[in-house]
């Protein structure tokens, strides 16, 4: 025994490896993952990029721009599907507020652009369905359902 009670530290229980608690850094040689990890940019990776950002853009345009109505009422309409798809995205380019309740919510982002909180919960709801995104803001949302797939409706019929 040693002084203050402990026992001796045996030098052959020790571990080759580092304790978490460590402040050691490690070493990696970041070019190497960098290379591995990154695709080259070659004309065709970038054709594929900007089609998948077509494909995109074009999904979001499908959503916004109402196919069934025409006139005010289909620009009144694209308006708020445009607000909502913003605010679901990115709540704080609306912040405003001072608490941080009042930030990016809602609420006030419905009243600002003239809709009740219940006809822009219903906006950023179905927008949230349509793309599969949430925000923190709509953590609460206890009746939140995903739209089913197909994949989904051919399971229950195959019972």
């Amino acid at each position: 025994m040693s002084t203050n009670n402990k026992p001796e530290f045996k030098e052959e229980l020790q571990t080759k490896h580092p304790e978490p608690t460590e402040s050691r850094t490690v070493e990696f040689n970041f070019g190497e993952i960098y290379k591995n990890v990154d695709a080259e940019v070659t004309p065709e990776n970038l054709e594929i990029e900007y089609k998948r950002l077509c494909q995109a853009i074009r999904s979001m345009l499908d959503w916004i721009i109402p196919k069934d109505m025409t006139g005010e009422k289909a620009v009144r309409l694209a308006g708020r599907r445009v607000i909502a798809l913003a605010w679901v995205t990115d709540p704080e380019q609306f912040s405003s507020g001072n608490s941080k309740e009042e930030k990016g919510s809602g609420t006030k982002v419905g009243n600002t652009y003239g809709m009740h909180k219940a006809v822009f919960s219903e906006f950023t709801s179905d927008c949230s369905k349509h793309f599969r995104i949430r925000n923190k803001f709509q953590s609460h949302g206890w009746n939140f359902k995903p739209e089913e797939t197909n994949e989904s409706n051919t399971d229950s019929d195959s019972n």
